[in-house]
């Protein structure tokens, strides 16, 4: 299932960039908070890696629980009907990134080397890293994982045009 906010959350303030970025830069996520402040957040709902083995994993894995369980039960976040969400982001990179978002099936996900499940990871996992994830995991009433599916489409011919039909 695919969920979004609720109208009227401060996107500015819900979307953050994915937990295993800025890893050597507290400072960075220490900003974050001070954006973020009591809104409703992602933030609230991950455990950034610069976070990992430090004295501040445990309680921010609660945190992260507590804080899923809160936005379920105050409707924060919304079932969205069946279907894909159509993306189309401005970055400091690009004016335009076009994209879906897809409700992916984690049980057909690996990160072995030399997987051929249908969805597989394209660079190293680093194992020391799942232990704190599982943890996140356990009882979580949401899930946040960031998969990449890309596409080669030199001609984009696969989503652009979908921004062209009425949907």
């Amino acid at each position: 299932e695919i969920m979004l906010p609720k109208a009227g959350v401060d996107m500015h303030k819900w979307a953050v960039i994915a937990c295993d970025q800025y890893t050597s830069e507290p400072e960075y996520w220490d900003n974050v908070v001070k954006i973020v402040g009591d809104a409703a957040s992602t933030y609230n709902m991950i455990l950034p890696e610069v976070f990992l083995e430090t004295p501040k994993e445990g309680a921010v894995i609660e945190s992260v629980k507590a804080k899923m369980a809160e936005y379920m039960k105050n409707d924060i976040l919304v079932k969205q009907k069946p279907g894909f969400v159509l993306l189309d982001r401005k970055t400091g990179v690009v004016p335009s990134r076009k994209g879906l978002m897809v409700a992916l099936d984690l049980e057909n996900y690996s990160y072995e080397k030399g997987s051929t499940t249908l969805m597989r990871a394209t660079e190293g996992t680093i194992l020391s890293r799942l232990p704190p994830r599982v943890k996140v995991r356990e009882a979580a009433s949401v899930e946040l994982p960031h998969i990449m599916v890309l596409i080669d489409d030199p001609d984009c011919s696969v989503i652009e045009p979908l921004f062209n039909q009425k949907l």
